[in-house]
């Protein structure tokens, strides 16, 4: 329809670099895979003259400071779409930051970003979190300089689990609850028991931090053996 009104049709995104053949036979269209190099440092849309939030539904809020993560994880499809180690020193500002793997970039590019954003103004969301495995007492010290709205981690899979347990001690003795601190946790990946997933949210509440579980919905798992996932946990109040 669009091409019909003479427009130029472009498709890009994750989903294009993962279903790239499928997307070609349906549209016609080659989609673009993994990175575009036009849309790298989109400043937020409230930089542009005359803007007003009712031309988009809403600001742009995000931006990235770097690229790529160094893991291949078997749930995770940014080896595919960021197969790239970048860092960027003129992302523009905004209170979300993108990257996949922030502390996979050097000490000095994480100094570099800290420094930009601790004048921003308002609260940051490191949206992806930061990496257990690498996270320690220098990051702790030196992201507390921003406001951040979470301080956000991942108990994804088995392996992290020392990590894990090691980064909410960490926290709990910085005076952070889950009320501040909160871990994403993957349930339903193929390989993963329902007990384990049990575990591993049961786990977290048990450390006094807060699971922001999400359901692998690619299973074809139901809603209502989803929900028996999670069904009877309880923060409290």
């Amino acid at each position: 329809m669009v091409r019909a009104w003479g427009k130029e049709v472009e498709i890009g995104g994750p989903a294009a670099t993962f279903m790239h053949k499928y997307i070609h036979t349906q549209t016609g269209i080659e989609p673009h895979r993994g990175l575009d190099d036009r849309f790298e440092h989109i400043p937020p849309l409230s930089w542009l003259k005359n803007y007003r939030p009712s031309m988009t539904g809403g600001d742009y809020q995000l931006t990235f400071t770097s690229r790529g993560c160094p893991h291949k994880c078997m749930f995770c499809g940014v080896r595919k779409v960021e197969p790239v180690a970048l860092e960027y020193d003129d992302f523009p500002l905004a209170p979300m930051i993108g990257d996949n793997n922030i502390l996979a970039t050097s000490w000095e590019h994480q100094e570099l970003v800290v420094n930009k954003l601790v004048n921003f103004g308002g609260e940051i969301d490191i949206n992806s979190g930061f990496d257990v495995r690498f996270f320690q007492e220098r990051h702790k010290k030196l992201y507390s300089k921003l406001k951040l709205a979470y301080w956000r981690f991942a108990f994804d899979t088995m392996e992290v689990e020392p990590d894990v347990r090691r980064v909410a001690a960490m926290m709990r003795a910085n005076g952070l609850d889950r009320h501040q601190v909160t871990f994403y946790c993957l349930i339903g990946f193929p390989g993963q028991t329902e007990e384990e997933c049990h575990y591993r949210l049961q786990t977290l509440i048990g450390l006094g931090m807060n699971p922001f579980h999400f359901l692998k919905r690619c299973l074809r798992v139901n809603t209502q053996s989803g929900a028996s996932l999670i069904k009877g946990f309880s923060l409290g109040p």
